[in-house]
């Protein structure tokens, strides 16, 4: 599902937000459960959701930035972009979206340069080009390789 997020090939704040619609219906339906569970008052799930929200938007910018030693202690464009890079080298790296010590802690840290800004997107490139591409995103090779399936030798 989350390939959709990352199908694009340049970054932009709308990207921050653009994902699976079922991702955001599992996590509408997963956040009472931790009001629930831990008794949260709603004010403070509130204002939690919006300091979480600005740096995880602010990461998918488009811009070089570097914050130079400082690069591992907050989520920013140019330690972000790097999850989302094609080359191979970043693959699995930088999940974060507030704070790289927990990606330090787990070994999928990735220390940008000051000059890296790898290019983005999906490798093979795809993309969904309509509005039913999109609804139907994850399920896009367990269709297209049944369609193979069905086609007459000669066409393959």
């Amino acid at each position: 599902m989350h390939s959709l997020h990352h199908s694009v090939g340049s970054l932009t704040l709308v990207v921050g937000a653009r994902h699976y619609w079922f991702e955001g219906v599992a996590m509408v339906g997963f956040l009472p459960i931790l009001d629930v569970l831990f008794k949260i008052p709603a004010n403070l799930l509130f204002i939690g959701a919006i300091i979480y929200f600005l740096p995880d938007q602010c990461a998918h910018l488009n811009i070089r930035i570097s914050l130079g030693r400082f690069a591992l202690w907050t989520n920013n464009p140019q330690y972000h972009r790097i999850h989302h890079s094609i080359l191979p080298e970043h693959r699995d790296k930088n999940f974060c979206k507030l704070l790289p010590f927990i990606d330090v802690i787990f070994g999928t840290a990735w220390k940008p340069a000051a000059d890296e800004f790898p290019p983005t997107g999906l490798v093979p490139s795809k993309k969904p080009t309509t509005l039913m591409d999109g609804f139907l995103w994850p399920f896009r090779d367990p269709v297209l390789s049944q369609r193979e399936l069905r086609l007459p030798i000669s066409m393959k």
